[in-house]
C-alpha cells in the first residue's frame, strides 16, 4: 500500500458498502503480495499464502524471535478473517448468490461492511518486517543457505571455537567412544577363548 492509499484507508470502525469493502481489502492485499513476489505470481497466491510464505522467511533467516513477527501474524490472521467474512456475507447469504450474477451485485451494493482491521498498522508493520528480512538476509549466500540444514543467524552457536562444526566434532567423539567400547569388547572375548584353550 503507497502512502496515498494508507491515508485514504478506512478506519477501523467505518460501514462501507460490500463492493467498497472488497475494493479497499483488495487493494491492501494486492500491495502486501506485491512487496513479496512477482507481478507473474501476485495473482496466484492470496494473504493466507503470505502469512505461510513470511514465517518461512523469517524461519530461514533467523528473524522469527522476536514480536514483530507475532503481531504481523495476528493482524494478518484477522485480515484473513475479515476477508472471508466479507466473501461469505452475514450467516453466509452471499456465498448463496455466486450462482446468480445480478443478485450478488445487487446485494454487494446494498448490504453494508464495518472494517475491523486497521490498514495503516497492518501496512506499517509489515513493512518493517520486510525491512527486517532485508537486513537479516543481506550478505547471505543464497545457494548455500538454501541447501543448508542451519539457519544463517545460528551457525556460529553451532561451530566450536576453531571453526569446526559442533555437530561433526560430537558425532566424531562419539564414533570414537564406539570404536574404543568395541575393541575393548574384541579384547575381552579374546581373552575369554585364549584362557579356555590354555585351561
Amino acid at each position: 500500500m503507497n502512502e496515498t492509499t494508507q491515508r485514504t484507508f478506512p478506519k477501523p470502525g467505518t460501514v462501507l458498502t460490500y463492493a467498497n469493502a472488497f475494493k479497499v481489502y483488495r487493494e491492501l492485499e494486492g500491495y502486501m503480495l506485491s512487496r513479496v513476489y512477482t507481478p507473474s505470481f501476485q495473482s496466484n497466491a492470496g494473504a493466507y499464502d503470505l502469512i505461510m510464505h513470511l514465517e518461512d522467511l523469517a524461519s530461514k533467516h533467523g528473524a522469527d524471535d522476536g514480536r514483530k513477527l507475532g503481531s504481523l501474524r495476528e493482524m494478518m490472521h484477522q485480515f484473513v478473517s475479515e476477508r472471508t467474512a466479507l466473501a461469505n456475507g452475514v450467516n453466509g447469504a452471499r456465498f448463496y448468490l455466486h450462482g446468480d450474477a445480478v443478485a450478488l451485485a445487487k446485494h454487494d451494493e446494498t448490504h453494508l461492511f464495518e472494517i475491523g482491521i486497521d490498514g495503516e498498522r497492518l501496512c506499517r508493520e509489515f513493512d518493517e518486517f520486510i525491512e527486517l528480512l532485508g537486513e537479516e538476509s543481506a550478505g547471505t549466500d543464497e545457494y548455500a543457505d538454501t541447501y543448508s540444514p542451519y539457519l544463517p543467524k545460528r551457525m556460529a552457536a553451532r561451530k566450536t571455537e576453531d571453526g569446526f562444526p559442533k555437530w561433526l566434532a560430537v558425532s566424531l567423539c562419539a564414533l570414537m567412544v564406539c570404536f574404543g567400547l568395541s575393541v575393548l569388547a574384541h579384547a575381552i572375548i579374546q581373552f575369554e577363548i585364549l584362557s579356555r584353550w590354555l585351561v
